[in-house]
């Protein structure tokens, strides 16, 4: 599974910047690049397996705050996809 460009470009970035929450260190996916495709998914491809590793995370709600916080446009965040971020965001959550 291949991450696009664009999200491999925004990955980069946040990992050059250090462009995390205090405590993304704890993270079920931290320094773990073999992982960015579950994370970063192409257009149509599922982010089931992402929202698994996050379920266990012990920081997943820091990380979607940090998403939300951040305007974060790709990937899964505190298990929670664009389209899922932009749900919370409109108090369409269920």
């Amino acid at each position: 599974m291949a991450m696009s460009t664009l999200a491999m470009a925004e990955l980069n970035a946040i990992m050059a910047v250090g462009a995390t929450f205090d405590r993304a260190h704890l993270g079920a996916c931290y320094d773990r690049p073999d992982l960015a495709p579950l994370f970063f998914p192409e257009n149509g491809d599922r982010a089931t397996e992402a929202k698994k590793i996050c379920s266990g995370c012990p920081v997943a709600a820091e990380c979607l705050a940090f998403a939300q916080d951040t305007g974060q446009a790709y990937g899964v965040w505190g298990g929670a996809s664009p389209r899922d971020r932009a749900a919370i965001r409109t108090g369409r959550h269920g």
